[in-house]
C-alpha cells in the first residue's frame, strides 16, 4: 500500500500554521479547541494527525518528483511563520 507522505506533510504543515495563527489571534477559537479536546495543542495534534493520514492515503497514487521539495518548503515555511508570529506577539505585549 502506497502512502504519499510528502503531500501529507505539505497539507498538515500548512494547516498547522493556520491553526496556530487562528488560535493565537482568536481567544474564542482557542477556547473552543480547549473545550473539545482539553487543551488547544492536543486539539491541533489530533486534527493535524487526521489530516496527515487522510491526505497521505488520498494522494497515494499521485507521487511526483516535486512533492518532496514542496514538503520541505511547506515544513520550513510553517516553522518560520510560527516562529515569527510568536516573536511579534511577544514584542507587541
Amino acid at each position: 500500500m502506497k502512502f504519499n507522505q510528502y503531500k501529507a506533510i505539505t497539507f498538515s504543515s500548512l494547516l498547522l500554521t493556520i491553526l496556530v495563527i487562528a488560535s493565537e489571534l482568536s481567544e474564542v477559537f482557542k477556547n473552543t479547541l480547549k473545550a473539545i479536546f482539553s487543551h488547544h495543542w492536543v486539539a491541533k495534534a489530533i486534527i493535524i494527525s487526521i489530516v496527515f493520514f487522510i491526505v497521505g492515503f488520498a494522494y497515494k497514487n499521485k507521487i511526483s518528483t516535486s512533492d518532496e521539495k514542496n514538503a520541505w518548503r511547506a515544513a520550513l515555511a510553517s516553522m518560520i511563520i510560527i516562529f515569527l508570529l510568536f516573536i511579534i506577539l511577544y514584542l507587541v505585549k
